[in-house]
């Protein structure tokens, strides 16, 4: 999405530019394989799976979990990213796990089964975001 917030500079996308360009994608009526906008080829899974949080107080992931974010932790970001780094550089061993050891290996086949089982019995974008939710940890 940085596309977008790039090859349009007069467009304000404020301080999540990201996030404000992905979610305008998404309003778009027009454009997209259907020519109806890009929404219905959208798929919602699980924010953990891929994105999950390190908060000032505590991290809500598990070692093995592909990424962390640092939302809303202004200048303590900072120090919060170089415990990380510090982590992944000198002890990759205390995070890393084998696939067969994290969930990813059986809970997103799951998912997705579900999902396109819903997508073929008509299901609506709610009933879809909420068997996000469901897969949530």
């Amino acid at each position: 999405m940085e596309t977008l917030a790039l090859s349009h500079a007069e467009i304000d996308l404020g301080r999540s530019a990201d996030q404000e360009a992905m979610a305008r994608v998404l309003r778009k009526e027009h454009g997209g394989p259907k020519g109806q906008g890009y929404r219905d080829g959208v798929a919602f899974v699980p924010r953990k799976w891929i994105n999950t949080y390190e908060w000032i107080h505590a991290f809500e992931g598990s070692r093995g979990d592909m990424l962390v974010h640092f939302p809303g932790l202004e200048e303590a970001r900072w120090e919060h990213m170089s415990k990380w780094l510090e982590t992944v550089e000198t002890a990759p061993e205390e995070w890393e796990r084998p696939l067969k050891e994290t969930i990813y290996q059986n809970i997103t086949g799951q998912f997705w089964q579900d999902y396109n089982s819903a997508l073929d019995a008509g299901a609506d974008s709610e009933t879809l975001q909420m068997l996000e939710r469901q897969f949530e940890r």
